[in-house]
Order: C-alpha cells, then structure tokens, then sequence
C-alpha cells in the first residue's frame, strides 16, 4: 500500500496532464491531504516537474523518448506500468485523472488508467483536453478516438476544447501563452474540488456524497472557474463563473443534473458573504438538481474571492423507437435503403417495407488490435485467430435489396 496516498488522487498523464500538474504543484505546496503525481513516457519532460512524484511510464517500450503521437504504443507503455499505478493508487477514495488529449501517451493512456480504476472500484473524474485548431485535424481525430472508450469506462467525463479559451484570446496572443491559461484555468478548478473534498474547509463535501452523485449515473460534465474583487466581490465570482468559456451559459447551471460548488476567499471570508454567495448561487440550478456546497479560506486569496464549480449532466438512457415507430405507421421511403442514414438491427425476423422483407443488418463493427499490434499472432492453418472471423473472411453485413 502506498502510505504517500490521501483519500484523493491526481494525476497528470502525458505532456499536456503533466503541465496541469506543475501548475497545480505551485497551487498546493505543502498540502498533505491528497497525493500529485505526473505520468509520462518523456522523461526529459518529467525531470522539469517539481512538487509532484513522477512515474516514467513503460521504459521497455518507449526508451525514455516518449511516443512519437503514437496512441497504440502510448496504451502499451501506461499498460507496462499499471502495477506501479495500482500501488500508487492504494489507499485513495477517487482519484482525478489530467490529460490532454491529441499526444500518444494520453490519448492511448486514459483508456488503461480507466479500465485500471474501475478494477480497483475508486471513483474516477477524468479532465481531458481537446487540441487546439492550430494543432491539426491529425491530433483532433486522435483525441476524438480516445474519447469513445473512455465515456464508457470512466465514472464522470470533463472535456474542454481549447479553443474555447479564443473567446478570450486576441489573434496575436502567443501559442504559448494560450497553452498556459488552459493549463491555468483546468488547474484551478482541480485545486477548487480537492480543497472542499478535504477537512481544510469551512464548508466540506465527504467523498460519501461525491461518490453517489458521479456514480449514479456516467456523467458528461463541465468545470468552470469564476473569480471577483471589491465591494460585491461574490457577485462578481458568480457572473464571472457564468461567463467562463469552458462553461457557456446560465443554461448549463440550469440543465445540470448535480453540482458540487466551491466557494474560497482570504482570511476575512464571512459566515454571512459564504451564505448569500452560495444561496444566490444556487438560484441558477433546477428544483430537482443536487448541489453540494462548500467553502474555504486562503491567506493567498487576499480580498478576493474565487468560485469553482464541477457541473454534471447525466448521460441519458438511450430509448428504442420501435414502438414509436409503429403506433406511427411504416416511414414514407421507397424500398430501396441505401440513401437511409440509418438503419435498424434486424430483431429475430427480417424488417418489412413496401417492396418485401429486407435482410437487417448486423450490428457488427471492426475491430482494432489495439496494444496487440505487432504482436505474434495466433494462427491456425495460416489463419490469424486474433483477428474477428467475419473481419479476416471479408464479410461486411448489410441491408439487401
């Protein structure tokens, strides 16, 4: 067991989570409550990183040189270390993963780190990134790859496209620069949820409550950061966080299903500015929706105030339309389906339309070998077992005329 490890854990994975991590290390010097590590297979990269331990991942695979852009060798490399990973891990309650998605270890990491979580039955928040557009069509598709598994194996799912940051990015900021305000912004929202999930608060949220509201139901979330000054400083905090570009709106308060909401300021924070703050704040949320305050205060803070808020939306249960469809009447198509964008699964007999039964079509989908690629293949009279039958016979399953 891993006697370093608090009830919570976060870490940064590949070279976008593990400047996170710097950044969060210059937030939380000193804290004991919860554990900062910073995962990458660069370890040029990681020598940088202080105030947070640093695992260098998979060595055999990667040689210290990192991945290249390579997600299937960035999955082998997070895969050699899991057992490194798993006792780093021991001991914590939930464990918040950074990455930025795009790079070859953490596009091809985050899918073993969740798959390695929910083994270990701990609650998971992952912060991922998409690239900026100046970044490639390349990079955005592999981000975009890495997503679809992960919203199936993690608890709760922040994504945050950069280029959200340009509504407040003039055309010649430097690339930089926006680099290091998505870093920042991500960084404070992290420090803002570790701080009202430790015993530090004036207001504190157990990991009990947190815990049922992310495991619930697999959550699609946002994570926003609002900061404001003077007389009407929190008023000020709560417009600001309204306006952050990673949150949109007064609409995603209001559509949000459950809230966790941080409130901090100086030494001279009042029971009665966090009452009407976070009372006010909790106008913008829906009757039925859950939100869990807490506050803190920070000698660092000075006379401002800063709010942080994890708004999640549940993940809707997809319904079947067939019934629908039925009480409705056939659909106006002609017999032909090609031109259809989608088409039903056959359901035990073939579908009917106007000219005849068609053949359904299967719901089959090839396969990637994913980390097993270049691996010696399972072969039995020259064939590859390792590769789906009707994939490596040719076959692709579709509607008949």
């Amino acid at each position: 067991m891993n006697q370093n490890a608090g009830e919570l854990t976060v870490i940064g994975l590949g070279g976008g989570g593990c400047r996170i991590a710097a950044t969060l290390a210059g937030l939380t010097a000193g804290s004991t409550h919860w554990q900062l590590l910073a995962a990458d297979t660069d370890t040029e990269s990681l020598s940088h990183i202080q105030g947070a331990q640093t695992i260098s991942l998979g060595q055999e695979w990667v040689k210290s040189e990192g991945c290249g852009g390579d997600a299937v060798l960035g999955e082998r490399a997070t895969s050699a270390s899991a057992d490194e990973l798993r006792s780093l891990f021991e001991g914590s309650r939930m464990v918040i993963v950074a990455a930025g998605l795009g790079g070859g270890t953490s596009s091809g990491g985050v899918r073993v780190l969740a798959r390695l979580l929910r083994e270990m039955d701990l609650v998971s928040l992952f912060v991922v990134t998409l690239p900026f557009a100046f970044e490639g069509s390349w990079r955005q598709r592999e981000a975009e790859k890495a997503l679809v598994p992960l919203r199936d194996l993690a608890e709760a799912v922040i994504v945050v496209p950069n280029d959200l940051l340009f509504t407040e990015l003039t055309a010649d900021t430097p690339a930089t620069q926006a680099f290091t305000m998505a870093d920042g912004m991500l960084a404070e929202g992290i420090h803002g949820l570790t701080r009202v999930l430790s015993a530090e608060g004036l207001i504190t949220a157990d990991f009990a409550t947190l815990k049922s509201i992310l495991r619930q139901r697999q959550a699609t979330c946002a994570l926003g950061v609002g900061q404001g000054t003077g007389e009407d400083r929190w008023q000020a905090a709560i417009d600001s966080f309204i306006k952050c570009p990673f949150v949109g709106s007064s609409e995603a308060l209001a559509d949000a299903d459950a809230a966790i909401v941080t409130l901090c300021g100086g030494m001279g924070l009042s029971v009665g500015e966090v009452r009407s703050c976070l009372t006010a704040f909790q106008q913008y949320f829906s009757e039925d929706a859950r939100v869990v305050v807490g506050a803190y205060a920070d000698d660092r803070m000075g006379d401002d105030v800063q709010i942080t808020g994890l708004l999640c939306r549940y993940r809707r249960e997809e319904t079947d339309d067939a019934g629908t469809d039925e009480q409705q009447g056939p659909p106006a198509e002609t017999p032909h389906q090609e031109t259809s964008p989608k088409r039903r699964p056959r359901k035990g007999k073939a579908l009917q339309t106007q000219g005849g039964p068609v053949q359904g079509e299967l719901p089959l989908q090839e396969q990637s070998l994913g980390i097993f690629t270049g691996v010696q293949p399972t072969t039995i009279r020259g064939e590859n077992l390792d590769i789906p039958t009707f994939q490596r016979r040719g076959i692709h399953p579709d509607v008949g005329d």
